[in-house]
């Protein structure tokens, strides 16, 4: 018989205030330049970015979206090193992001006995 298992709810309670305090510090750090879509509904975004970009400057420019868990699988184990290095730099502590990586990296399932 084999053992599945899942932390999903135990670090979504730890990290659901941890992300708002990681989301927090990324945005005040941004440059100006960066534009992230959030706490605002979407007719906001859009007044936003016709007051910062005017329609001239969109001429010849072409939208990009890197979303990387859309990359193959063979990118996981990178897109979670990245997203630690991250937390690390915005002042996650050391055993939050731990768990972290410990919920999100495959580890192999054995039989039970």
């Amino acid at each position: 018989m084999d053992v599945a298992y899942a932390l999903q709810g135990h670090y979504n309670g730890v990290y659901s205030s941890c992300r708002v305090v990681r989301s927090l510090r990324l945005l005040r750090i941004l440059l100006p330049r960066v534009l992230v879509f959030t706490g605002m509904s979407p007719d906001a975004f859009v007044e936003h970015l016709n007051t910062v970009i005017s329609a001239d400057k969109l001429r010849g420019s072409y939208p990009v979206e890197n979303d990387m868990k859309k990359y193959d699988k063979s990118q996981d184990a990178a897109v979670l090193q990245f997203e630690c290095s991250i937390m690390r730099r915005l002042g996650v502590a050391e055993h939050l992001i731990e768990l972290w990586y410990n919920s999100h990296e495959t580890k192999p399932t054995r039989p039970y006995g």
